[in-house]
């Protein structure tokens, strides 16, 4: 069984489910949406576009007044500018393609187009920013189009600071997704940092990571994924999650409205949808089989409800004053909220180089436990 390389943007995908690293399994092409008619992309095909038209804009910057006055009135190119400014003080690289090959990690050169001439590199990454803060510390930054997608890059930059680290040497990265919208200042989501260690045993998983049989679970709701809709483990699942009578396609996420390609070719397609299970959403909980239909449809269901919250507060930002008139005098809307509270590690410091004993201090210490529920075990193989 030969597999699919891996690379950073899908990490989080493979690490959940196998199904699709498998090369005998055909992924749909995707089509070239430049001289498409908006209103035939779906949600997922205008964002891709949006997408790399964003970052053609930024990579395409020479640096010259010339490019700065023709692409002034994008004010994208402007807040990239300023975040580079701010947080790449010793200067950066852009579209840095890494490659790691099961023993070490390289630096590939600029673009994702050379992953090609690197067969032997099965997980791949290139990173929008990189930059060298000093001391064994690297910053690695990737530009977002869009708000979800900044907010669920956590295992893409996490995979490229482990490329970054493993290939350049240091001690551990920081991890940006910056997303750029217009006439706004960047927006940056800190996902954390990764150390030389934990990224050393991450692209190790990456590269050991073995096709398997479909898996479902949140990652069925990733838009990215290249089998979203037609997945066995998503059809099956997204059966229970509906009538007979409504279209599979209305409980994708983002895929926009019914007359766009994307569900027209899912109808060409004819993708049977099986709806026999009885749906715990309109029964309840009564017997074992609406408990166990229960269990495999949560994750789908809270990671849709995520992503139409997500589009909500969009939609809603882009209204005037920033809120949505819901036309019965409410209105939907961010509300500031503020929350103040006490570092415990460093409020312990300061009590102990105060003279407070370790006796005394440990009876201000509290914990607590909570269950958590989740999926146990493997499933068992059909017989």
């Amino acid at each position: 069984m030969s597999r699919r390389r891996i690379t950073a943007s899908a990490s989080a995908r493979a690490i959940a489910c196998g199904y699709w690293l498998d090369e005998a399994v055909a992924l749909p092409v995707e089509p070239d949406l430049a001289d498409v008619p908006d209103e035939e992309l779906d949600d997922l095909e205008r964002a891709r576009r949006d997408g790399d038209a964003l970052h053609a804009l930024i990579e395409e910057d020479d640096g010259t007044d010339t490019y700065a006055i023709e692409n002034c009135l994008d004010t994208r190119l402007r807040a990239a500018k300023l975040y580079l400014r701010e947080h790449c003080p010793r200067g950066h690289e852009r579209e840095q393609a890494f490659g790691y090959d099961g023993e070490r990690a390289r630096y590939l050169g600029v673009g994702r187009e050379v992953y090609a001439a690197h067969p032997d590199c099965m997980v791949t990454g290139t990173a929008d920013v990189v930059a060298d803060l000093g001391g064994g510390h690297w910053l690695v930054s990737d530009w977002k189009s869009g708000e979800h997608g900044a907010r669920v890059a956590a295992e893409q930059l996490r995979t490229l600071g482990a490329l970054v680290l493993a290939a350049y040497g240091g001690e551990h990265a920081t991890l940006h997704a910056v997303h750029l919208e217009h006439n706004k200042a960047a927006r940056v989501f800190d996902l954390g940092s990764i150390d030389a260690m934990d990224g050393a045993a991450l692209l190790h998983e990456l590269h050991t990571r073995q096709p398997g049989p479909p898996v479902p679970g949140d990652h069925c709701g990733d838009a990215y994924c290249p089998l979203r809709g037609r997945c066995p483990a998503f059809v099956e699942a997204a059966a229970k999650l509906r009538p007979a009578s409504l279209p599979l396609a209305d409980i994708l996420p983002a895929t926009g409205k019914p007359a766009t390609r994307a569900a027209k070719r899912e109808h060409a397609e004819g993708v049977v949808v099986m709806a026999e299970r009885r749906n715990p959403l309109v029964e309840g909980i009564v017997d074992d089989e609406t408990a166990r239909v229960a269990v495999d449809l949560l994750p789908l269901v809270e990671r849709r409800i995520e992503l139409l919250k997500a589009d909500l507060r969009d939609y809603a930002e882009r209204q005037d004053g920033g809120a949505l008139d819901l036309g019965d005098g409410r209105r939907y809307a961010a509300i500031q909220q503020s929350r103040h509270g006490i570092d415990a590690k460093a409020a312990l410091a300061l009590a102990e180089r105060a003279g407070a004993a370790k006796e005394d201090l440990a009876a201000c210490l509290t914990s607590s436990s909570f269950p958590v529920w989740r999926r146990l075990g493997t499933r068992k193989a059909a017989s």
